[in-house]
């Protein structure tokens, strides 16, 4: 092996197992701990002229989407890392300012008359207020669907040669394998929807290589042909696929560049070949007729027990109990609503449309750097002590932050492994602070309002309101029925999920209308685990990023969607144990036939039978095996409740209830771990993981109850008495000094980069909240980052104590710092206008005192004035 080499090797080596110093208040220090993990091509030392300079060239890219000047910038970045992280930090302030009205109205999101989807702006001009969406019949036995995304096509110039530093293609290791998928598709009638991120064309890399304009810029249009050409076969494939009306493509972060003409052509004629079938580049895909797999819920299994006991004899009522239930059966299950199936870089702070500049400074500052670093350790492959594996580097980058966005074969294989046998019951959304789950499936669930049928006729959102009143509550739940509780699909995150479960710290305060149950389940069961809500979430994980592995969402004839992933050891796609498969109609008949004679060999009636059930769950309740506690962890599985219930809150009783138990005003507070991560062994990974949940619980109901207010006031409105016509929600977190201190320097660097956008709106020396905020939520995310967060639900992997990137001794109060983006700058205010909707005016403010961080958010009526809407149209007008 050559020097070279095994200096590479060892060097890499080196980045695994370092453990770096403790951090300090001094931002020297983070820029150097930095520099130490980036390795930049040429270290630079920037004067405050050239910072000012690079500042300037990034927010013109934020605010335009001119390639050349983005192109230029990215160029710089990856000749030196370093200055990519140092522009994050100074423009994060002004995406915060850009990116909170779109969030918030995001959540109003409405289809309309030509069927696409319109996104409301606040007081704030949208980048893309429209979203492009293509309508897809039901699945029938010859038209069934494949979703896959995140593809990641790449060129021949990403890859550098075995043990050379700088490779960044990925997508070649499953090439041979996608084109066999593509064949399975089209032999087997299903259409294949790519969701976005097919090609990738925001990593740059070695900028020597990447090909050139005449005048020396990078030429996008050139590397995306030459990624075309190496992929050859695989658009081939496609144009057949496309020639049959049988392809459609979505729009993703990574290839946002084809939203140009010209390269958009290229693409065109790479995908239509010889066919005259139009190609087009949606947004979204909205497929009808996809089963919910909500039905037999615990609750509709309580309502089901009269019509059992009603039963005219044993055979109706087996009929009856065990529908759903028995025999495993996918084909008990009827209900169908309609899946919108997007990217999902819509619900992402960092690679929003809004926001692309930013995320490709993340991913070529950080994803570049770290993906290349990898190649000479993967290809020296480990190290072996006697017949076996002693380390294997494969296996050690894998469980990486950064570095695990590229697990190798071994590492994808188990990993797939592990999701499709893992119990049910451990299926729960992923929140993190590159990403929350949690939003998205809220999203389908209550923001998104879709068209429906009504009497033969297409109705939009906006004529069902102006047809009902929204203080019946028949009206309303008609509403809510007729356009929410969608199903929704998503890539993006290379996270392969099917309808997990969403944990909610305090569902009776959020819910009302299901107070009552719950309080009395919880005063029968002291110790029983609040109930989950199983979500309508959906991720087609990733075709290209996983060696090895291929996953995607099938959507079969009878309506029914599951993940599915294939290895090259797979015949057909491997399914989730915890997902059901249709049963033959004959096998299902003999096993309520032989569970009838079952039952009626000794038990003549009806009411026989029912009396023995009742006296046997009087027997269990008596014997040692019928216990509270043992009863309670039973029932732990029995309580998964549809994410419907969340429509509860949207109510007319909802709203009245908050307001005549006096919480207008209400607080939550958030408490750190009592024991700091870092001195806990590896054994105590669940403690850690349940205190966390436990600390945590807070934070996701306040965020929650925020969402869920101003959607309720949107639809009711506030009260009469104008004393009372204002709502206070507020999170506080304790806050040790040394953080506070970090934040402080943050502050001081982004002060005047508030002052300069905010000081025309709220007045001269009014920002110095707002960039503390700015401050708080920079800290959060620059300090030991990348690491998990937990938000709305559960930890998905296990804490590692060992892994400083992901250590932290205070990770409640950094996962509530890294949410500070959602809400306005303190001191600044945002209107949420929707046709239709009563108007909510949405402030905050955000003090740091006495060793405590409060965050309040202020809900009231929008009256006077509306704030003039933000315009960033380039960094001279701001």
């Amino acid at each position: 092996m050559a020097d070279s080499v095994l200096e590479e090797a060892i060097s890499s080596l080196n980045l695994l197992t370092r453990a770096n110093a403790p951090t300090t208040d001094d931002l020297l220090d983070l820029a150097n701990q930095w520099k130490a993990f980036l390795k930049p091509i040429a270290h630079r030392t920037y004067l405050p002229a050239d910072l000012d300079r690079w500042k300037l060239k990034a927010e013109e890219a934020l605010s335009n989407t001119d390639s050349a000047t983005r192109l230029g910038i990215l160029k710089a970045v990856n000749e030196d890392p370093m200055l990519g992280v140092m522009l994050v930090i100074l423009v994060l302030p002004g995406v915060m300012l850009r990116r909170c009205p779109f969030w918030w109205g995001l959540h109003f999101a409405e289809q309309d008359a030509s069927g696409n989807i319109t996104v409301p702006a606040a007081n704030a001009q949208n980048s893309e207020p429209v979203w492009k969406v293509k309508s897809l019949d039901p699945p029938t036995a010859t038209r069934k669907y494949l979703l896959f995304s995140d593809v990641h096509r790449d060129a021949a110039i990403d890859d550098k040669g075995p043990f050379k530093s700088g490779s960044i293609d990925h997508f070649k290791a499953n090439k041979g394998l996608y084109k066999r998928l593509l064949d399975y598709a089209f032999a087997h009638d299903y259409t294949v929807v790519e969701g976005g991120d097919c090609e990738e064309l925001w990593f740059v890399g070695d900028t020597t290589a990447y090909p050139k304009t005449a005048n020396g810029d990078l030429d996008v249009a050139a590397k995306l042909q030459l990624a075309i050409d190496a992929n050859a076969d695989i658009y081939a494939k496609l144009a057949t696929l496309h020639a049959a009306g049988r392809y459609v493509r979505i729009q993703g972060n990574h290839d946002s560049f084809l939203k140009d003409a010209a390269l958009r052509a290229k693409l065109e004629r790479a995908i239509k070949g010889n066919s005259a079938a139009p190609f087009e580049i949606y947004d979204a895909c909205l497929i009808k007729g996809v089963k919910t797999m909500f039905e037999n819920s615990a609750l509709d299994i309580l309502a089901s027990l009269p019509s059992v006991m009603s039963a005219q004899n044993v055979q109706q009522a087996v009929d009856r109990l065990t529908k759903g239930k028995l025999g495993l059966d996918s084909n008990d299950y009827t209900d169908t609503c309609q899946m919108l199936v997007c990217h999902g870089h819509q619900f992402d702070f960092w690679n929003c449309p809004e926001n692309e500049m930013l995320g490709m400074l993340i991913a070529n500052a950080v994803g570049v750097t770290a993906d290349g670093m990898m190649d000479p350790l993967l290809d020296a492959r480990g190290i072996a002590l006697q017949g076996n594996p002693l380390i294997d580097f494969g296996d050690k980058l894998s469980a990486m932050p950064v570095f695990n966005s590229w697990p190798d074969k071994q590492s994808s294989i188990k990993f797939a492994h592990d999701v499709q046998h893992m119990p049910s019951r451990l299926r729960t959304l992923s929140d993190n602070v590159m990403f929350y789950e949690s939003i998205p499936s809220a999203w389908g669930a209550l923001g998104l309002a879709l068209n429906t049928t009504v009497n033969g006729q297409i109705k939009t959102p906006a004529q069902s309101r102006a047809d009902m009143n929204a203080l019946n509550p028949f009206d309303a739940y008609t509403y809510i029925k007729r356009h929410h509780m969608n199903h929704i699909c998503l890539g993006h995150t290379h996270n392969p999920q099917s309808q997990p479960f969403m944990t909610l710290g305090n569902l009776n305060s959020l819910v009302l209308p299901f107070a009552p149950v719950l309080s009395a389940l919880e005063r029968l069961f002291p110790n029983l685990p609040r109930p989950s809500l199983k979500t309508n979430y959906f991720n087609t994980g990733t075709a290209g990023w996983m060696e090895g592995v291929i996953w995607a969402v099938e959507i079969d004839q009878t309506g029914q969607a599951r993940l599915i992933y294939w290895t090259a050891n797979s015949i057909d796609p491997e399914y989730m144990d915890w997902e059901l498969q249709p049963l033959d109609p004959a096998m299902k008949g003999l096993i309520t036939s032989a569970l009838s004679q079952a039952l009626e060999a000794g038990i003549t009636t009806i009411d026989q039978a029912v009396e023995t059930i009742h006296d046997k769950f009087l027997g269990m309740a008596r014997s040692a095996q019928g216990t509270v506690e043992a009863f309670e962890k039973e029932l732990e599985d029995f309580l998964v409740l549809p994410i419907h219930m969340l429509g509860g809150a949207l109510m007319k009783s909802a709203n009245d209830a908050y307001e005549q138990a006096d919480k207008l005003r209400r607080s939550f507070s958030l408490e750190e771990l009592d024991n700091k991560i870092g001195q806990l062994g590896s054994d105590a990974a669940d403690t850690i993981k349940r205190a966390l949940d436990e600390r945590l619980a807070p934070l996701r109901d306040f965020a929650q109850d925020v969402i869920l207010s101003i959607k309720r006031r949107a639809m009711h409105g506030f009260p009469a008495d104008r004393k009372k016509a204002i709502e206070s929600i507020s999170i506080k977190a304790p806050i040790p000094a040394g953080d506070q201190r970090l934040v402080e320097t943050f502050r001081t660097i982004l002060t005047p980069i508030v002052e300069a956008k905010l000081e025309p709106e709220i007045g001269a020396g009014r920002s110095a909240s707002a960039a503390r905020q700015a401050a708080a939520f920079t800290a959060s995310i620059f300090t030991n980052f990348p690491r998990n967060m937990p938000f709305f639900t559960s930890m998905d992997e296990a804490l590692n104590p060992a892994m400083r990137a992901r250590n932290t001794n205070t990770p409640v109060l950094q996962s509530f710092l890294s949410t500070l983006w959602m809400y306005p700058l303190s001191g600044t205010t945002i209107d949420i206008e929707v046709p239709g909707f009563k108007g909510v005016r949405m402030g905050s403010t955000f003090v740091i005192a006495d060793g405590v961080v409060e965050l309040t958010i202020l809900l009231r009526p929008i009256s006077g004035p509306k704030p003039p809407p933000r315009n960033y149209p380039s960094p001279n007008n701001s």
